[in-house]
């Protein structure tokens, strides 16, 4: 099967981001200026970071001036913000590529090739978020594994002293502490009330004689501002 240009079918660079690529499939798909199986090959090979750059691989074998031509303009497009970041990377990248290149007069190689595609498509595709918005989405999911796990833990305290378990329904749950509506030993439902459950042996419920009124409100106030 010959090998399709998918770039020059887009009228898109090699060098194109995502975004761009995107913009290029819906204005082909809109003037109709691109056959159906084409387009869905660009959808398929090009809006998939593995996938593209497995067909950048083999775009460099067939068109290996492309590359030779990149690498000679001395400095790569930035295209976002986090890429600014990663300038000092991407400078010693590309010394390193120029030095491959400048290894062989007769022209790249399919090693060469293959080596300096690795290496592009490496600093395009990595970091495409700051570091620090990264460790903000892992702190994140930190939070939310510690938080669905006290909240599972609280709600299985409070079904142990329940007469109906099964009818309990939660909600705003912070932490060990939420509301919690159930079935008495007459099938009837209580209404919401609010509750603490850090533990199986200290499970306090609202309105139940546990703690006076005042009590409980200074105690909830302090476990719906906690931070876990």
């Amino acid at each position: 099967m010959a090998f399709k240009n998918l770039y020059e079918i887009l009228n898109v660079p090699f060098t194109a981001t995502t975004a761009d690529i995107r913009k290029a499939i819906k204005h082909c798909a809109e003037t109709r200026t691109v056959e159906l199986a084409d387009l869905q090959l660009c959808v398929k090979t090009l809006l998939n970071d593995e996938a593209r750059k497995a067909y950048n691989i083999e775009y460099f074998k067939e068109y290996p001036k492309s590359l030779e031509e990149f690498l000679d303009e001395g400095e790569q497009p930035v295209e976002d913000a986090s890429l600014k970041e990663n300038s000092t990377n991407n400078n010693a990248a590309l010394s390193t590529n120029k030095a491959v290149k400048k290894s062989s007069d007769s022209g790249l190689n399919i090693i060469t090739v293959v080596i300096g595609v690795l290496i592009i498509f490496f600093l395009y595709s990595a970091c495409s978020e700051s570091s620090e918005e990264k460790e903000r989405k892992k702190r994140m999911g930190t939070q939310q594994q510690k938080e669905y796990i006290l909240n599972s833990r609280a709600q299985e305290n409070v079904k142990s002293i329940l007469k109906d378990p099964d009818s309990a329904t939660f909600r705003n749950m912070v932490g060990s502490c939420g509301e919690v509506n159930s079935k008495n030993g007459f099938g009837a439902y209580t209404g919401f009330k609010r509750f603490m459950a850090p533990t199986p042996i200290l499970i306090v419920i609202e309105d139940e004689g546990q703690m006076d009124e005042e009590e409980f409100d200074k105690a909830w106030a302090s476990c719906s501002k906690a931070e876990y």
